[in-house]
């Protein structure tokens, strides 16, 4: 291959565009997007990412055929950081995307009610956050969900398991991919929240984990689309205290997090937790 030639390759599935080139290194804008390049022995692998299609099309385009073969056939080299036999090519494009994702995306904190906070997902669609300690009716919330009788509708996640805000949207974002596509995995889209959350394929298990239990006290309360009035019903419908979602990484249960996610000091040492989880959450419909 020589200097300034790129080959492409289409992958069918999701629409993603691989561009395998030797060059140097640099961090350029194209289309909206973000184009990240990582380099080693001036060899650089660039992704077009949108934060937009990331969550909905990393499953079917990361580890499609067409780009898989294509890596294969350049010998494609991994940044020395990246040890061949723990990161795979498959989980190091994961992050790789995920970064340049993250550098894109713009979620825009609307208004504030309280410590209530609203982010826009996409243009037509809003969630809602409110984090609560000290709470101590989740029996009786857990009660009303179960009942379907809970009024407004709201998801409850175990707040312990949440070191960051970008995790929640990535699965908010997969949640309304799924509505669109009229895929729900679980009965109503506030539970579908929760369950994409928790990176598992495992419904039960991971409304049981990442959602409210009878002993909860520290509780991440979400909604879509919801209105000033309707977020003022939820906080009624808590017997706790309020406080600002700055305070979701000083109070998350990091052994737990790396216990539910599998989550390895080597992979922490080159990503946040916040990425790891989000990785998880994206890329787990292809594994």
């Amino acid at each position: 291959m020589r200097t300034g030639v790129e080959n492409e390759v289409e992958d069918e599935g999701g629409g993603w565009l691989w561009k395998l080139k030797i060059g140097g290194t640099s961090m350029k804008r194209m289309d909206g997007g973000t184009k990240l390049i990582i380099s080693q022995e001036k060899k650089t692998l660039k992704p077009k990412v949108r934060f937009s299609h990331h969550c909905s099309l990393i499953s079917h385009s990361v580890i499609s055929h067409p780009n898989h073969l294509a890596l294969l056939r350049s010998r494609q080299p991994a940044p020395l950081v990246y040890h061949p036999s723990r990161f795979p090519p498959r989980r190091l494009l994961f992050h790789l995307l995920h970064v340049a994702a993250r550098e894109e995306a713009k979620v825009t904190q609307l208004s504030t009610l309280a410590t209530m906070k609203v982010f826009e997902i996409s243009n037509e669609t809003t969630l809602s956050l409110a984090l609560f300690t000290d709470v101590t009716n989740s029996k009786e919330l857990l009660e009303l969900m179960q009942a379907g009788t809970l009024e407004p509708e709201v998801a409850f996640l175990n707040a312990s398991l949440i070191p960051d805000v970008f995790p929640l949207l990535a699965a908010a974002h997969k949640t309304l991919v799924s509505k669109l596509r009229e895929s729900l995995t679980t009965r109503t889209l506030h539970s579908e929240l929760v369950y994409n959350y928790s990176g598992s394929k495992h419904i039960t298990e991971s409304l049981k984990r990442c959602g409210i239990s009878d002993s909860l006290t520290y509780v991440l309360a979400a909604r879509f689309n919801a209105s000033p009035d309707e977020m003022k019903a939820v906080e009624k419908l808590i017997n706790g205290k309020e406080i600002d979602l700055e305070e979701l990484e000083g109070r998350a249960d990091k052994a737990h997090i790396h216990k539910h996610y599998k989550i390895t000091a080597v992979e922490l040492g080159i990503s946040s937790l916040a990425d790891a989880i989000t990785c998880r959450i994206a890329a787990r419909d292809a594994l």
